[in-house]
């Protein structure tokens, strides 16, 4: 019985690896929706332009945070943080929060977080990407900007995050463990 189960965990395995690739390839595929040169507010409050966050680059991460008061996000963030520098040499990767730059900057210090920081507290940023369905209520995920050759600037994919999303090994890890230890949520401190 036990072989009879590996090989069907294996061939599932392989069936989601599968799909995962195909949702990828959708994505890719989706409209690519021009984005406004938005002036943002940095961690110390001074203003930038989005295309200057593309430094070099044609291609930028944006980490679409919900902010201080969210743990999911701050999870998300954790995780992220600890893969930013292989993300960083593909293309620049800010991260987008809600809140004002101070208390942005604040929260990103006390986690360790070595993200670029932008506010979008006051701009319509998230709703133009699709990670704020009405004022005030940001959601977490990640969209891909590019820039092209004469500047103009697009987002050519997006994913949102949520409890078993493929963004958070947390997840995986919790989806091994017996019933009544994987009920788990994230807290602020650990």
């Amino acid at each position: 019985m036990t072989t009879i189960i590996k090989q069907e965990i294996k061939e599932l395995e392989q069936e989601i690896f599968r799909k995962k690739r195909a949702l990828a390839e959708l994505r890719k595929k989706d409209e690519q929706k021009y984005i406004t040169n938005y002036e943002l507010r940095e961690a110390d409050g001074t203003k930038v332009q989005l295309n200057k966050l593309f430094g070099d680059h044609k291609t930028l991460f944006v980490i679409q945070n919900m902010g201080k008061g969210c743990n999911y996000c701050t999870l998300w963030a954790d995780e992220i943080n600890g893969i930013l520098h292989h993300m960083e040499s593909v293309a620049p990767v800010v991260l987008g929060s809600p809140d004002k730059p101070s208390v942005m900057a604040e929260f990103a210090k006390s986690r360790n977080w070595k993200f670029h920081l932008i506010s979008t507290e006051g701009s319509d940023f998230k709703q133009s990407l699709d990670f704020e369905p009405k004022p005030g209520s940001p959601q977490p995920g990640v969209s891909i900007l590019k820039k092209k050759d004469d500047g103009t600037i697009y987002q050519y994919s997006r994913a949102h995050f949520g409890p078993g999303d493929d963004f958070c090994g947390m997840w995986s890890f919790l989806d091994l463990l017996p019933e009544e230890e994987a009920d788990w949520h994230p807290k602020k401190e650990y």
